[in-house]
């Protein structure tokens, strides 16, 4: 079997499939005029993970995720929205789903509930963040493939180191991680438990979808 073959047999037989999304499947399709490809792609993704005990992760702030046919109450985005809003100044813990010309608390400039707006306001994800480690816990000496499609290393935290010690730790995990520019494995991971993909994510998924036709 070939590399694409593999980890569609692993999809297949998994309990649980953990999904990472990145960059290549993130803000940068907007810019590019493309949006209604990625959803495309996104959607043949839950064609192939659809009947698994499904979660995704995503560091995107585009909300595109949310277009997908993947069920929302399965899908945690800590990086936060450039749909939701917050005080610059966090002098409150409420994010706005409009936006507003200043604070109605300390009358101070509303900005984009982003990571990158410092201080950031947690409060947009931090209850679905619950739900997700929740979700880890019954993950525990289970079949689980972990799939990072696409992810760079300006928020490590979020995705790349958690999946390494999600793999390290359960024995019967299977982690993926594809990438174009940042697909390398740590040398601690476990060479037949995981694989590297240095290929775009979309171009991946369309290989792997290929194996189901």
């Amino acid at each position: 079997m070939n590399q694409y073959q593999v980890i569609y047999e692993k999809l297949k037989e998994a309990d649980f499939v953990l999904l990472g999304i990145g960059k290549e499947l993130g803000e940068n399709r907007t810019i590019q005029g493309d949006n209604n490809t990625c959803i495309q792609l996104i959607n043949d993704l839950y064609d192939i993970v659809k009947e698994k005990k499904y979660f995704i992760v995503t560091t995107n702030i585009d909300d595109c995720i949310y277009q997908t046919k993947f069920e929302k109450e399965k899908i945690v985005a800590p990086c936060g929205s450039n749909h939701r809003w917050q005080c610059k100044n966090a002098c409150t813990n409420e994010v706005w789903m409009e936006q507003k010309e200043e604070c109605p608390h300390c009358k101070g400039e509303v900005v984009e509930n982003i990571w990158k707006n410092q201080p950031y306001v947690e409060t947009g994800y931090l209850e679905q963040w619950k739900v997700y480690t929740n979700w880890l816990q019954h993950t525990l000496n289970k079949k689980i493939v972990v799939l990072e499609l696409g992810e760079n290393f300006q928020t490590p935290s979020v995705m790349r180191w958690p999946f390494e010690k999600i793999t390290y730790i359960n024995q019967k995990s299977y982690f993926v991680r594809v990438g174009e520019k940042f697909s390398q494995l740590t040398e601690e991971m476990a060479k037949d438990r995981a694989i590297s993909m240095p290929i775009n994510s979309r171009a991946f998924i369309e290989n792997l979808k290929s194996i189901e036709k």
